[in-house]
């Protein structure tokens, strides 16, 4: 049932309704009642839309029509597999290597 409501309101118009919502999924997560991952994407979809920045790297671009995709702007990058360990995330960098996607940011822990 929160997957069904996460893609409603992920795909919302407006970001109200994820302000609302995100906390209520990440209590949910806390809870194993829904998934991390989603909570990471809403998150940072939230986050990209309020700061231009993302902290768990779900979120992908195109510059123009025509252009390759490209990771979206993280905070932070050189934390971003760490972040995404602490909430049972898979690996980044491996899955941006096999889209093609170069990030080559040295990982800190």
């Amino acid at each position: 049932a929160a997957e069904k409501i996460f893609w409603v309101v992920q795909h919302a118009q407006g970001e109200q309704a994820r302000k609302k919502f995100l906390p209520k999924l990440k209590k949910a997560c806390e809870k194993k009642e829904a998934k991390w991952m989603d909570y990471a994407t809403m998150y940072d979809r939230l986050s990209l839309e309020e700061t231009g920045k993302q902290l768990y790297g779900t979120q992908l671009h195109r510059e123009d029509f025509n252009g390759a995709i490209e990771l979206s702007p993280l905070e932070s990058p050189e934390y971003v597999e760490k972040r995404r360990k602490e909430v049972g995330l898979p690996p980044l960098i491996p899955t941006l290597k096999r889209m093609g996607i170069k990030f080559d940011v040295i990982q800190k822990e």
